[in-house]
């Protein structure tokens, strides 16, 4: 397959999602964040979101066992053909269940301590900037919609673990395989004391922390409500956040239980004892320094988002929406674990191109690229190449912000929602048949695409 051909292992980084299927480990504190109201009674598709659909099967997704993974090539060599080359980082939602969520290094730039390297051997990528490519699966909204499970509802119980997921993955670029004792491959063992004996916190790098504390060794479950995940100091310092002088010695907790990553809080233990690690220490196992020292490093990073959709398949509008709330929320997320020292800074800067996956003609005429698809208000459903009679057309594109005017066979519309992204225009009930439809604003047009009324 694409991964072994590439010397990647065919796990990549393993995220929360692949440890919770592995040993039943959730990842991260459960949380409610409401979502964003539109005319269409769900949260607006957020317009950072650009949509990419497979030419043909098998492009970006291919089958591993039960599950899907992706074709980092293919997705990076279509992605630039459109985009600039402007993103330090670029994540990849998946609505079908993928193996793990997955950190691909693209860019090493010498900023790992002792220069780790994840980077495929035989990849070429089109980009000279980007750091990482990670990988999203968001494939649980339309598993439990078709159990007639709200959006809310399952935000109640996924969303801010979602967030803790992806920051895990866009963290590892620079923690992960570090040679010392507690790392444990690419994540932080569970026997290392990040936090010098709190209980209070987790670093979303590692799962669970067996601390040394007054009272005796102290096992703190990342999954209580009263642990505050954020990235500790040594993690700071690995991303350049911080100076290696900020970074207090480290235990080490010994055990002879042999697990991956060390037992967790409700698995048996056989304490050996504590060895501490200066960051000195850290530094002279792992081989070198991180470079470039604080505070000669890069603070705030532009992230791209990309949502991969299967030939002949259409994404549905409750994984659309979860995938908006998420990057809605992450910039503020991302600022909280890094104690507001870093932003992740959310645009489309300079695209060439922004067009949904539901295109009926990627020929460009005029000023501006549309892409088309019904939704059915009633059903819920999406539809392409198709709208409704009485419901909701929606256009995805590169508009003007204001002043638009939506062509439908022979009558213009108004749009009752309009942004530089998205227009939607409330259909006549009574019209139907094969008709085009063109977006005009003042002398200014775009392309004409076909498509199909149907009725009530």
């Amino acid at each position: 397959d694409f991964q072994s051909a590439n010397g990647i292992n065919p796990t990549g980084y393993v995220g929360p999602v692949t440890k919770a299927k592995i040993r039943g480990v959730d990842c991260g504190v459960l949380s409610s964040i409401p979502n964003t109201p539109s005319v269409l009674g769900a949260s607006q598709i957020n317009n950072n979101i650009i949509f990419m659909k497979e030419s043909t099967p098998g492009e970006f997704f291919y089958k591993f066992d039960n599950y899907y993974n992706l074709n980092p090539e293919n997705i990076l060599k279509n992605f630039y053909s459109k985009n600039a080359d402007v993103y330090d980082f670029l994540a990849v939602f998946s609505a079908k269940s993928l193996i793990a969520d997955q950190s691909i290094m693209i860019n090493n730039f010498g900023e790992t301590i002792g220069g780790h390297n994840n980077i495929p051997g035989n990849f070429k990528s089109p980009s000279k900037k980007l750091k990482s490519l990670v990988y999203w699966d968001i494939s649980g909204p339309d598993i439990v919609s078709k159990s007639g499970v709200s959006l809310e509802d399952f935000e109640k119980q996924n969303l801010k673990t979602k967030l803790t997921s992806f920051s895990h993955e866009i963290a590892h670029h620079w923690v992960a395989y570090i040679n010392w004792p507690g790392m444990k491959n690419p994540h932080y063992g569970n026997m290392v004391d990040l936090f010098n004996g709190s209980l209070s916190y987790a670093d979303p790098m590692g799962y669970h922390h067996w601390v040394s504390t007054a009272s005796g060794i102290v096992c703190v479950d990342n999954n209580s409500a009263t642990v505050t995940q954020k990235f500790s100091d040594l993690s700071l310092y690995l991303m350049g956040l911080i100076p290696k002088t900020s970074v207090k010695p480290i235990s080490v907790i010994q055990t002879a239980v042999n697990y991956p990553y060390g037992p967790q809080c409700d698995e048996p233990t056989n304490f050996l004892g504590i060895k501490t690690y200066t960051i000195n220490d850290i530094i002279k196992l792992a081989g070198s320094d991180r470079m470039p020292t604080y505070p000669n490093t890069q603070k705030d990073f532009k992230i791209g988002y990309i949502f991969v959709v299967p030939a002949n398949e259409t994404p549905s509008a409750i994984s659309i929406n979860f995938a908006s709330n998420v990057v809605n929320q992450l910039p503020k997320f991302w600022s909280d674990l890094t104690g507001n020292l870093s932003q992740l800074i959310s645009s489309t800067s300079n695209p060439l191109s922004n067009l949904a996956p539901y295109i009926t003609n990627e020929t460009v005429s005029g000023v501006r690229r549309i892409g088309i698809q019904g939704y059915d208000s009633i059903t819920g459903k999406y539809s392409n190449n198709e709208a409704v009679a009485g419901k909701y057309l929606i256009l995805y594109g590169n508009f003007a912000s204001t002043g638009n005017k939506v062509g439908v066979g022979t009558k213009d519309y108004t749009p009752k929602y309009e942004s530089t992204s998205q227009l939607n225009v409330l259909l006549d009930s009574t019209i139907t048949g094969n008709l085009q439809v063109i977006v005009k604003n003042g002398t200014k047009k775009s392309n004409v695409l076909n498509f199909k009324v149907v009725g009530i």
